[in-house]
């Protein structure tokens, strides 16, 4: 997981994520915010601090499929596919609304340190 797809997770996940001085703040639902998600966290600061310092809050918001690591990568064109054409979306929706629902994943993943059953093949 990269920093932007770190940050762009979160707030797909509704979370509120800053750097405030020499601190990173993140606000957000209590059952997100776990002990792992902080380790994480607290292991990407360096990362995150100056991406954040910059207004990468903003441009992790813009997130895209070239953003997102392999694995992920494939399981945002699975699910974009299916929303597609299985729920009958236009593509630039089905993709947009792929992007969110892998974002919230990944965030999910980060947080409790295991998969949530979003195939990754």
């Amino acid at each position: 997981m990269t920093p932007v797809t770190l940050i762009a997770g979160l707030v797909a996940y509704g979370c509120h994520v800053e750097a405030r001085g020499d601190n990173l703040r993140v606000e957000g639902p209590a059952e997100l915010l776990t002990d792992g998600l902080k380790a994480v966290l607290t292991r990407c600061k360096p990362e995150l601090m100056p991406l954040l310092a910059d207004g990468g809050a903003a441009a992790a918001e813009n997130a895209g499929p070239d953003d997102l690591p392999g694995d992920w990568r494939c399981a945002w064109e699975e699910r974009a596919a299916i929303m597609e054409f299985d729920g009958d979306l236009p593509r630039e929706r089905a993709e947009a609304d792929a992007m969110l629902e892998t974002l919230r994943h990944m965030a999910i993943e980060a947080a409790t340190g295991r998969s949530n059953n979003l195939d990754k093949t």
